[in-house]
């Protein structure tokens, strides 16, 4: 089956996005705003907005400006919404503009940037609702000489997460809120509905998030070879993308970085070691500071900086040169990483190449929260290990994350951590490993989940702050 077909097939397939709920919220609100979605490439954006345009509009129009790219000239010049919208009229006269049933559809916009200038037009007049959607926004080139703030809703979309993984799986859609339940009174599995869990976030590690591979897996649980082909597809993709996007000077340190994730991950410490990615001593952030923030902007992979000091705000606290990278999707690291460790996984053994795929599931799951990811190194000879895989916020709490893929399940950096005073700030220890949820009784204050549970990490936060937690951004460095 072509990848066009299996795109086709995804409209019919009942893949529920959770961001559905946000576009619906969007729409019945009583301030209406242009939505722009952001993200990463081959991630559904488009399918989404698809969808919802043609099941809650009377009358939707999608025009894309890599698919179209005569349709630039439709917003060039963008004096007027008067204009832009009498040249879709005579170009599109099957699109009626009715307020409240139309939804106009401009998807790819960064290849557009008077589009993005024409959204404040758009929302003044409200013939229309307006979404958008794009990646490497805002990126190089990708800039809009004006960016209409006042007038435009952002909306952070991500690979699928594992509750869409489990509901595009066919699970009852009671599932999640049982495990939410269970995360919220820190009660345990029990050991078959606990085997059952794992088992299906040992499967979601190997396929990941991408929309299309999670399709054929749903479509073909055996047949694992048209996931590896399409996840290299993709992979593909990304490295023609930074050909494409990143800046001219930029691409051979983009490129060598990107493809060294990998090897990086599979070393203890993780960190980017600036100096392998050229074999030469004298190279280092001031070098790759640029290539690194571009990776980061357009989303390809999530970023885990390290802090100086653990206090809020967390990002005034950021030491930037130390930083590890992950990529956006764990399917696309396993691939990268080749047979063995997706052999290894299957067998689940979590803990192969020093942890990394555990580590960048769990950075996956935070990014997929909407939260944000730091970590704390201050390992010194003469001082207790300090080394904590995750620094986060849930709800108003810090919350210091330690990541056990072994067998080993002491967690001493946090208990180091909660006994030093740069951990006084920190309000929640907790470990993620392979086993079930426990509160140990000589320390109460330490919680143990499995390690799927942080996809689930909006129950850790208490019921009251829930509405009060914002969107992390994309840190920038």
């Amino acid at each position: 089956m072509s990848r066009e077909s299996n795109l086709e097939l995804g409209m019919k397939h009942p893949m529920r996005r959770t961001i559905e709920d946000d576009l619906l919220r969007w729409k019945n609100g009583r301030v209406r705003k242009a939505l722009l979605i952001l993200g990463e490439r081959q991630i559904g954006k488009s399918f989404v907005v698809r969808r919802f345009g043609q099941t809650e509009y009377d009358y939707f129009l999608e025009m894309n400006f890599i698919d179209d790219p005569d349709a630039k000239s439709l917003f060039q010049p963008a004096r007027s919404a008067q204009t832009v919208l009498q040249a879709i009229s005579v170009r599109h006269p099957e699109f009626k503009m009715e307020k409240g049933r139309s939804l106009l559809f401009l998807d790819e916009i960064q290849k557009c940037p008077e589009a993005v200038t024409a959204l404040k037009f758009l929302v003044d007049d409200g013939r229309v609702d307006v979404i958008a959607s794009g990646s490497m926004l805002g990126i190089g080139a990708n800039a809009p000489e004006s960016y209409p703030a006042g007038s435009v809703t952002e909306l952070s979309m991500h690979p699928m997460s594992f509750e869409e993984y489990l509901l595009a799986r066919g699970m009852d859609p009671s599932i999640p809120d049982m495990i939410r339940d269970h995360i919220r009174r820190r009660e345990p599995f029990g050991k078959p509905l606990l085997n059952a869990l794992q088992e299906n976030f040992r499967n979601y590690m190997l396929v990941g998030g991408m929309p299309e591979c999670v399709l054929l897996h749903t479509l073909d649980s055996t047949d694992m070879d048209s996931v590896i082909r399409t996840q290299r597809d993709l992979i593909d993709s990304y490295r023609r993308d930074i050909q494409a996007y990143a800046p001219k000077d930029e691409i051979l340190k983009v490129s060598r970085e990107f493809d060294l994730i990998p090897a990086q991950l599979g070393r203890p410490n993780k960190r980017i070691m600036f100096n392998e990615i050229e074999d030469r001593d004298n190279v280092g952030f001031r070098e790759y500071g640029g290539a690194i923030g571009w990776m980061i902007e357009s989303r390809m992979v999530n970023a885990c900086i390290n802090l100086n000091g653990i206090e809020n705000p967390l990002s005034e606290h950021m030491t930037p040169s130390q930083v590890k990278l992950y990529t956006n999707d764990t399917g696309l690291l396993m691939n990268m990483m080749g047979r063995e460790t997706m052999l290894a996984i299957l067998n689940d053994d979590i803990s192969v190449n020093e942890g990394a795929i555990a580590e960048n599931i769990v950075c996956q799951m935070l990014r997929c929260n909407d939260l944000p990811t730091f970590y704390f190194d201050l390992s010194k000879q003469d001082a207790p290990r300090m080394e904590v895989d995750f620094i986060t916020m849930l709800g108003s709490s810090i919350a210091a994350i330690e990541v056990k893929s072994g067998k080993k399940r002491r967690a001493p950096s946090i208990a180091n951590l909660k006994k030093d005073v740069r951990g006084k700030e920190v309000g929640r220890f907790i470990k993620l490993y392979n086993g079930d949820i426990t509160t140990p009784a000589h320390d109460p204050e330490f919680e143990h989940y499995p390690m799927f549970c942080i996809a689930f990490a909006d129950a850790m936060i208490p019921k009251e702050e829930g509405l009060e937690l914002p969107e992390a951004p994309i840190i920038r460095i």
